[in-house]
C-alpha cells in the first residue's frame, strides 16, 4: 500500500465545504416559487452537510441555475455549554437515549439561526431531538411571548403518522438553564416568530 502523503487529491471534508450542485431551469423555477419548497431544499441540505448548517451562495446569473453550498462553523463550545445547562433530553418531546454516556438523537439547537446571522453563544438556543429541531426549523411550531410552545396553522395533522402530535405540547415553557446566563433570551424567540414561524 503506498502512503499518501503530499496527495494533492482534495479530502471529503474539503469536498463538503466547497460543493456545488445545480437543478434544470423549470426545476429551479418551481422550487423558488414555492416557499414551501424551498425550506424543504434547505433542510434536506443541513442533513446532507452533517456537522454543520448549509447557506446557499448565488452563482452569477450566467451560470443559470446553479448554486453554491458552505458550511458555517459551530462553535463545539455552544454545543457543549447548551447540553450542560439544559441537560441531554428534547426540550419538547423529553427524548434523552444514550450510547457510550453520549447522547444520542440530539442537538444544540439555535433559535436565531447561524445561517440569518444569529450569535453562537449563551441564550440562544436549547436541546432538541433531530425530529423537534427540523420541525422547530421548519417553522411548525414556535413560542409566545409568555414562553409557550404554540403551533403553527399549517402544520399538517393528518400527515404525522405515529408521531405525537406538536398539538400534545401546546403550552409547554420554554426549558429553563442550570446557568441563568444561558436562559433563552426574548430577542430570540421573538425573531423567530418573526421570520420562521408559519403564522
Amino acid at each position: 500500500m503506498v502512503p499518501r502523503l503530499q496527495s494533492r487529491e482534495p479530502t471529503l471534508t474539503s469536498m463538503r465545504e466547497h460543493a456545488s450542485g445545480g437543478f434544470r431551469q423549470e426545476v429551479f423555477d418551481l422550487v423558488a416559487a414555492n416557499p414551501e419548497l424551498r425550506r424543504a431544499a434547505t433542510l434536506l441540505l443541513r442533513e446532507q452537510l452533517q456537522g454543520g448548517l448549509a447557506t446557499r451562495l448565488p452563482v452569477p446569473a450566467d451560470a443559470g441555475a446553479r448554486e453554491t453550498t458552505s458550511r458555517l462553523k459551530r462553535d463545539a463550545a455552544f454545543r457543549v455549554g447548551v447540553t450542560a445547562q439544559f441537560g441531554a433530553r428534547c426540550a419538547v418531546c423529553e427524548w434523552q437515549v444514550r450510547k457510550e454516556g453520549g447522547p444520542v438523537g440530539l442537538t444544540a439547537a439555535h433559535i436565531h439561526s447561524l445561517q440569518e446571522e444569529g450569535p453562537d453563544e449563551a441564550g440562544n438556543g436549547f436541546v432538541l431531538c433531530w425530529l423537534h429541531h427540523s420541525l422547530f426549523d421548519a417553522g411548525f411550531f414556535s413560542y409566545d411571548e409568555r414562553r409557550q410552545l404554540i403551533v403553527s396553522g399549517s402544520w399538517p395533522e393528518g400527515e404525522r403518522g405515529s408521531m405525537p402530535s406538536l398539538r400534545d405540547y401546546l403550552g409547554l415553557p420554554v426549558p429553563e438553564p442550570l446557568d441563568p446566563r444561558w436562559r433563552v433570551r426574548d430577542e430570540h424567540l421573538e425573531w423567530h416568530r418573526r421570520k420562521v414561524f408559519l403564522s
